[in-house]
């Protein structure tokens, strides 16, 4: 048997195994043809190159193509271009595209797909651009593919416009996987009317393309659409169209929708894979069904970080500090050896746990990994200490964390500055954002807003000025910002005139305005602004219905805040707060229409408020009632027995009631 005969034998047991598979195979046997002393050929480097997926095999596999002497030809030089995309070595296909004579479609699919695949988004659309011009080759659908999929990624609706245009005039525009991608592109630039005409002209829609369809639906903050479009699934759905539904039902935190689909993915036997069951423990984490979210934990034959960072960040959604903490030390234990995005995911989740909870032992052992791990000041470890820290009252320690932090971003500059405001320090918190050494966004701009409100500092209109200058005037969090610091600052008139301006309205702004209206002692303002909201079918908060409570108190209209307060529980089905009855016994006592039964009424579900019984003590002073004085002195009593306010006031009554 000749060299030649033995070399095409080798040739193909390599091509057996690559395509079985078996890379590490094929890539063997290519080096046990070199060491028989044979000399490879082209064939022998196309076929060895589907076994090379890492830098260092396909560097190897180069090296020995040079050395051997083979010459790039048009396919060889296509495979090669394929490798080094594959083991994600972009520059490296280039060099091998540019090397490579007489081009065709493929060599260019190759190469955009190397850069597409890498990240190299922006290099994708020009090398797309240089293949247009040279007007020798035409694209096909893998190349529209690659570049709609960069758009989509750089969210460049332009170039996404161009790029559909194209496939248009190719009469590829509903090829399978060119709809898929053009629904991508319109979705990740947040155009989903344009997805959804794409989608619905499209003639038959793969399961790749509904799947697409459903996350745009999610992606676009409309998860209870997407969920309803995979009901509607005309193509039996696969693990990634399952996996995604359950995102959609986790974004709604809809259970019950949830349930059902996991009856589905029961059924067909595909809860097994690792996508899908973790998508199942993300349903669960997100509906607060914590003991169940264990359970599916507890049964999962395997778990990849994934399922541990969706776990502890499960526990810490829940309030369930020690389980956040003792999951994330039973996956260390369990040798996962998680990567910095989940760390930083897991230490995020328990500080955030321990922040809401105001739990500062636990939040300290969590900082404690967080220094042992090297990530105290990863972006947003840092921050969130730093919120953490806050939220317990440590603001020395928030301000240690930043100031040690190298390079602090804008987040920790804005949860800084939230700090100061939060723990009575408004002033420190307006100085801290004029020294900010970022560009301020729309959240930082609102936060020093809120600082200024705290402060009522008026002066804080360079702050408005820079939010006009840079264009943020028009989000939404910002604009309610600006309108709480001049209705907090009892500037009505402009308070009204940046109200009517505002070209969005949300309940935050309704209820910004009722205070504004009563801060300053504007009844019918503050009773018209409270219509007009219910009006516009707006809820109120329990804030804004104190505000309107309260007004009806200062006006004396006693009918009308009783009406407003049966309607807390009757409209809204909110439990009256004990400020909202407390608003009430002044409007009664206020007004001097001094009737038991109605006191009784209010202040009666509140029976664990003793300070709710002692304003009703007070006022039974004011009106001289003995009979509901006796009362409300005996609740007081019950509830903080060493009162000696309440024995005092009774005392009084009793004088001026019977006076001597």
């Amino acid at each position: 048997m000749t060299d030649k005969t033995n070399v095409v034998t080798w040739n193909a047991f390599i091509r057996a195994l690559a395509s079985s598979r078996d890379a590490s195979g094929a890539l063997q046997t290519f080096r046990s043809l070199l060491l028989q002393g044979l000399v490879p050929d082209t064939v022998t480097f196309i076929n060895a190159s589907q076994g090379a997926k890492t830098p260092p095999e396909a560097k190897y596999l180069e090296t020995c193509r040079q050395e051997s002497g083979v010459q790039l030809d048009i396919a060889l030089g296509n495979a090669l271009i394929n490798m080094f995309g594959g083991s994600s070595q972009a520059c490296e296909a280039r060099r091998v595209f540019d090397a490579t004579h007489n081009k065709n479609i493929v060599s260019w699919n190759a190469m955009l797909s190397a850069y597409s695949q890498n990240g190299h988004f922006e290099e994708t659309i020009a090398l797309f651009k240089q293949m247009a011009s040279t007007k020798t080759v035409k694209p096909d659908k893998l190349t529209f593919a690659s570049v709609l999929s960069s758009c989509a990624n750089l969210e460049n609706l332009r170039e996404g416009k161009l790029a559909h245009a194209a496939a248009v005039e190719a009469g590829l525009e509903f090829a399978v996987p060119v709809a898929a991608t053009l629904i991508q592109m319109y979705s990740k630039c947040h155009c989903l009317e344009e997805a959804r005409d794409i989608f619905s002209r499209s003639p038959s829609s793969d399961v790749v393309a509904w799947t697409v369809m459903i996350s745009a639906y999610a992606q676009n903050g409309r998860p209870q659409e997407a969920i309803a479009l995979f009901f509607r699934m005309t193509v039996p759905p696969d693990g990634v169209a399952f996996a995604t539904a359950l995102g959609a039902c986790a974004s709604a935190e809809n259970l019950e929708a949830g349930r059902v689909v996991r009856a589905q993915i029961v059924e067909l036997g595909l809860d097994a894979e690792r996508a899908v069951a973790n998508a199942v423990l993300d349903l669960y984490g997100k509906c607060a069904e914590i003991v169940e979210t264990a359970e599916i934990f507890g049964r999962m034959r395997q778990r990849d970080r994934v399922s541990w960072n969706t776990m502890v960040a499960a526990y810490a959604r829940a309030g369930h500090t020690a389980g956040s903490l003792w999951c994330f030390r039973a996956m260390q234990l369990e040798g996962v050896c998680p990567s910095e995005v989940s760390l930083v995911s897991s230490f995020t989740s328990v500080l955030s746990s321990c922040a809401n909870l105001e739990n500062l032992r636990e939040g300290k052992l969590a900082h404690a990994a967080a220094v042992e791990a090297g990530l105290e000041f990863a972006v947003p470890v840092a921050a969130t200490l730093i919120q953490m820290y806050s939220k317990c009252h440590c603001l020395e320690e928030a301000r240690d964390i930043f100031s040690r932090s190298p390079s602090s971003d804008v987040v920790a500059w804005t949860v800084m500055i939230s700090a100061y405001a939060q723990n009575g320090r408004p002033q420190e918190a307006i100085a801290l954002f004029f020294r900010i050494t970022v560009p301020p966004d729309g959240v930082g701009f609102a936060t020093a807003l809120e600082a200024c409100a705290r402060a009522e500092n008026l002066e804080a209109g360079v702050v408005r000025a820079k939010i006009v200058e840079l264009g943020l005037d028009a989000e939404r969090a910002v604009a309610d910002a600006v309108l709480d610091l001049y209705g907090k600052c009892a500037e009505i008139v402009e308070t009204a005139e940046i109200f009517d301006r505002m070209r969005q309205r949300d309940r935050v702004s309704w209820n910004t305005m009722v205070a504004a209206y009563a801060r300053a002692g504007h009844t019918a303002g503050s009773l018209w602004c409270f219509r007009a909201m219910q009006l516009e079918g707006v809820c109120p908060s329990e804030v804004s219905l104190v505000s309107v409570l309260s007004t009806y108190s200062h006006a004396g209209l006693v009918e009308q805040g009783c009406q407003c307060f049966a309607s807390i529980a009757s409209d809204y089905g909110m439990v009256p707060s004990r400020e909202q009855q407390g608003c009430v016994v002044d409007l009664l006592g206020r007004a001097g229409s001094w009737i038991a039964e109605d006191l009784i009424r209010v202040v009666a579900p509140s029976t664990s408020s003793s300070e709710l019984w002692k304003a009703v003590l007070s006022s039974c002073r004011i009106h001289s009632d003995v009979e509901l004085g006796d009362c409300a002195a005996a609740c007081v009593l019950e509830m903080d027995p060493g009162s000696d306010s309440a024995h005092i006031i009774l005392s009084n009554i009793y004088a001026m009631d019977h006076p001597t």
